[in-house]
């Protein structure tokens, strides 16, 4: 089973990564790497995807969910790992944690369909 420190890392390596062939910046990291050199290839690449620098915002925004998520799980901080979404609901309100989820993956967390209405969320007008 993988920690939520180690997947939270596994998906700021991945972004590094593709970030890095996106802007041309050569990086040594895998999702195995020390978390002092993904600190450092982290630091690195926020210095060319910095939109004062000539990257873009969206691309900045990114980077930095993906490593304060990232910092957070290894600090273990409460509502880490199972459950983190609906932390996210309860303290950030499901708009802001939809708008940071759909950052991250690209996508709403529920996909192209929308809520569940099984569910009973509110916007479906079941109760």
């Amino acid at each position: 089973m993988v920690s939520s420190s180690d997947r939270a890392k596994r998906a700021l390596v991945t972004l590094i990564r593709y970030l890095a062939g996106v802007y041309g910046v050569t990086l040594d990291i895998t999702r195995d790497c020390r978390d002092d050199a993904l600190r450092k290839a982290y630091k690195k690449l926020l210095l060319k995807v910095h939109p004062d620098k000539g990257g873009q915002a969206e691309d900045q925004k990114k980077l930095n969910i993906a490593h304060d998520d990232w910092v957070e799980a290894v600090k273990g901080k409460p509502g880490r790992g199972r459950g983190a979404t609906t932390l996210r609901h309860t303290l950030l309100g499901p708009e802001v944690a939809q708008q940071r989820q759909t950052l991250l993956l690209g996508r709403p967390p529920w996909g192209a369909r929308g809520p569940d209405p099984r569910r009973g969320h509110a916007d479906t007008g079941l109760a």
